[in-house]
């Protein structure tokens, strides 16, 4: 059973990576294209300093979630040795593939708007990595320091809970 989710863990994460590595040949290569034939925008120089990271975070992908097989000499048949990290759970691997989708999404912005500004937006990534450090630091900080010891409220009473109470402060005659 646990060899049969290891290489569903390692078709699923091929399956990933070739569609990544795919989709961002197209836009590089259109990028490039578009670049070099309309020479538009005017410089290079940003597109290839701003698209790095994507390219680090490849790189990075790649090496860490690409299944390793090994032939084996006496059958003739692949091995899975490794399947690699799964990357399709939340963490360091999510926040990879936005900055992945991010710089693809300026590619195409930078080639319709024809202009370099448009790498201003690439400012979303550190702005949300400190918005998470912020919420983070808070979540510390805010159980230690800012908790002050307040009177205690009176719990708020329900209707049903008013109405026993208002009934018992009545007073019962006894008619006899």
């Amino acid at each position: 059973m646990a060899s049969q989710s290891i290489k569903k863990l390692a078709a699923a994460n091929t399956e990933i990576l070739n569609q990544t590595h795919l989709l961002a040949v197209i836009i590089n290569l259109i990028v490039i294209m578009v670049l070099l034939v309309f020479n538009r925008p005017k410089s290079l120089i940003p597109y290839l300093l701003f698209s790095c990271p994507a390219f680090f975070c490849q790189l990075i992908i790649e090496q860490s979630a690409r299944p390793v097989y090994d032939v084996d000499r006496m059958s003739g048949q692949r091995k899975l040795l490794k399947a690699g990290e799964d990357v399709k759970h939340e963490g360091l691997y999510e926040y990879m593939f936005d900055t992945m989708y991010i710089t693809w999404i300026i590619d195409i912005l930078m080639i319709v708007l024809g202009t370099n500004k448009v790498w201003w937006l690439y400012s979303i990534i550190p702005g949300f990595a400190i918005f998470k450090v912020v919420g983070i630091i808070k979540g510390f900080k805010g159980n230690k320091s800012e908790t002050k010891p307040e009177e205690p409220e009176a719990p708020q009473k329900s209707k049903r809970q008013a109405k026993r109470e208002a009934n018992k402060n009545k007073v019962v005659r006894n008619v006899r």
